[in-house]
């Protein structure tokens, strides 16, 4: 599971599912990749243990929405 933290008001937002198998992509990815100054989030594996890709969201006003994804 992973969530983003406001760190102003500590308000917690959970993913609104699981990532797995981003190691099916190469030793080097990351399943879930972000930078701190940034509202876009990349999923690389399967959501909720279905399908295979990369999946682009932008975190806006606390929501995950997703913008691109790459089926694999």
């Amino acid at each position: 599971m992973s969530f983003v933290l406001d760190k102003t008001s500590g308000q917690v937002f959970w993913l609104p599912f699981t990532v797995c198998c981003g190691e099916d992509f190469g030793p080097d990815v990351e399943p879930v990749a972000f930078r701190k100054n940034s509202r876009l989030l990349v999923i690389t594996g399967s959501r909720n243990e279905q399908g295979k890709g990369v999946y682009y969201y932008e975190f806006k006003q606390g929501q995950f929405a997703l913008i691109q994804q790459a089926e694999r």
